[in-house]
């Protein structure tokens, strides 16, 4: 089991996310590090927001895109190189407006989806608050079998965190219909107000003709400080000394992990002492995660240092931490979701 457990931490730090082929077909643009907020692009040479169209080429596609201040608004178009439409948005002040999808079957065009938000009816909204309930008063059993999901862990992290759940309140429910597979994707935008803090989540519930089943949540960045913790100096402190064993002992990382450190650090030049607190989130992979996010300097250039803490159910552990651009290219997003 510890040895599962190395591996799936070892692959979060290999972990890289890569873009498609692609040429852009104008000006160079790039944007800031977010998370959960609406994505701004900013022109290279400028350094201002950008306002214009944006066209990117790869292998397969072509998209164009309408900025206006660094955010989308107008026409998001994808296309097939060979000029068929694969996707038309509209967007404003960096908000998607709608969604509209081209299916095609054996090369031929088989019909237009349009993708839009609707108002929930009142099956909807009693479906969320049965559901609330079951989570306000524990009962993880009842909401199993109602969803197909077991959500009792999540929530024993985040009573960990933020102490008992007491109550909620549904603030508002919207539906998407996807005709291709006859599924309704239904969020929730729920407060649940916990003894210590209260988190504003989007619960996604999809129904198909055959079952109901909850999809998770989405989590919110948090104004969220870890208590008496100093472990992101100590973690620069080892890097910086290329320290492996200092390391080592302030994660969950085994002396199996010495030599890929060793590698992996040589490619980390100094980190600045100076270092500014963004961000806390939560991330998922396979289990409910708490990151950290700080801007720090390496070599004279932007970073993110992300610490990334499990949750147990009397202590955070970190286990990982991983360094990403703050200033990012932007080449080519195309299946990106305006928020």
């Amino acid at each position: 089991m510890k040895k599962l457990k190395n591996f799936i931490l070892l692959a979060l730090s290999l972990l890289l996310f890569d873009s498609c082929n692609s040429q852009t077909a104008n000006v160079d643009l790039y944007y800031k590090y977010s998370f959960n907020s609406p994505i701004k692009v900013f022109n290279k040479k400028t350094k201002k927001p950008y306002s214009g169209e944006f066209v990117s080429i790869s292998n397969n596609d072509k998209v164009r895109i309408e900025f206006k201040d660094g955010k989308m608004d107008g026409t998001y178009l994808r296309t097939f190189i060979d000029g068929d439409t694969l996707e038309y948005k509209k967007y404003e002040n960096g908000i998607k407006l709608l969604s509209l999808d081209f299916i095609y079957h054996n090369g031929k065009l088989d019909y237009k989806e349009l993708i839009k938000d609707q108002n929930g009816n009142n099956a909807d909204i009693k479906l969320f608050i049965e559901s609330c309930n079951l989570l306000v008063n524990n009962n993880f059993n009842e909401l199993d079998n109602l969803l197909d999901n077991d959500y009792s862990e999540t929530f024993k992290k985040l009573k960990y965190l933020f102490g008992p759940l007491q109550s909620f309140k549904l603030n508002n429910v919207t539906k998407k219909y996807y005709r291709y597979n006859k599924s309704e994707h239904i969020t929730g935008d729920i407060t649940f107000y916990f003894s210590k803090k209260d988190l504003n989540l989007a619960f996604l519930i999809v129904m198909t003709p055959q079952k109901i089943k909850g999809q998770g949540f989405i989590y919110p960045t948090l104004d969220y400080e870890i208590e008496k913790s100093q472990i992101d100096r100590k973690v620069i402190k080892s890097i910086n000394e290329k320290n492996i064993d200092e390391f080592i002992s302030l994660t969950q990382y085994s002396d199996s992990h010495k030599t890929f450190f060793k590698k992996k650090f040589e490619k980390i030049g100094e980190i600045s002492k100076d270092s500014r607190f963004l961000n806390t989130h939560f991330d998922y992979f396979n289990r409910l995660l708490l990151v950290q996010d700080y801007l720090v300097v390496i070599d004279n250039e932007k970073q993110v240092l992300s610490l990334i803490y499990d949750i147990n159910k009397n202590n955070l552990n970190l286990i990982d931490i991983k360094f990403s651009n703050y200033h990012k290219d932007f080449n080519v997003l195309h299946r990106i979701n305006g928020k």
